[in-house]
């Protein structure tokens, strides 16, 4: 058992990620600013991503709620005091999948579902809602929805859709003719409408595409 526990420890130190001096959640979780944590790296595997949004969306929700509760009986005492934050991460499907669990999966669960009090928000982005974690989705209170093409995703994004669907816009035709810079827009608190919006050009590159469309484009008219 000792050589078995020393041995995964081992492993673990040629992650690069642990550190005596570890980096405190005060630094990353900062007033007025972005901290950007790429864990795309190819030495890491999936679960060992999974581990660090894990960890990180857990100091955040405990760090949230030390301040909360500071704040609301005036009292001090000793843990991390840290501002409302905002946890944003791109490819969630990989993160917190719908079938098996990942190191990630119950701290994001958590965080979903306790940080709205202590001033915790969560915003995930994928291209396969239907591969993301249900009980997940369920927290939804405003989903942008665009770009999707595959019959199972644009099923998952309209089970979750948190208001009031025209059927017109419920065609998967018309979803998947939705050009790019524009995407549905579905409120939790109004719940009486769903939108077309567009969203203002990029500014930057992405995926080979020019940062500025060179022509305005047309949304599809319902049929």
């Amino acid at each position: 058992t000792r050589r078995s526990i020393i041995a995964r420890f081992k492993a673990a130190e040629r992650w690069g990620i642990f550190s005596e001096q570890g980096t405190p959640i005060e630094e990353i979780s900062v007033w007025d600013r972005v901290t950007v944590i790429d864990v795309s790296h190819p030495k890491l595997e999936n679960q060992i991503r999974a581990l660090i949004v894990g960890i990180l969306a857990k100091k955040i929700l405990q760090a949230r709620m030390f301040t909360s509760r500071s704040d609301e009986t005036g009292h001090a005492g000793e843990g991390s005091r840290i501002p409302v934050t905002w946890l944003m991460i791109d490819e969630a499907h990989l993160l917190i999948p719908r079938r098996g669990l990942t190191a990630a999966s119950k701290p994001l669960i958590e965080f979903a579902k306790l940080g709205r009090k202590p001033g915790c928000a969560l915003v995930l982005a994928t291209q396969r809602p239907a591969a993301t974690d249900d009980d997940i989705l369920s927290q939804i209170d405003i989903l942008i929805g665009h770009s999707l093409g595959l019959e199972d995703n644009i099923a998952a994004l309209l089970k979750r859709v948190p208001a009031k669907l025209p059927g017109q816009m419920a065609a998967s035709d018309f979803i998947r003719a939705i050009p790019s810079g524009f995407g549905l827009l579905a409120d939790q608190k109004t719940q009486q409408r769903t939108m077309l919006v567009q969203v203002r050009p990029r500014l930057t590159h992405h995926s080979g595409k020019e940062a500025m469309p060179a022509k305005q484009v047309i949304p599809p008219k319902p049929p």
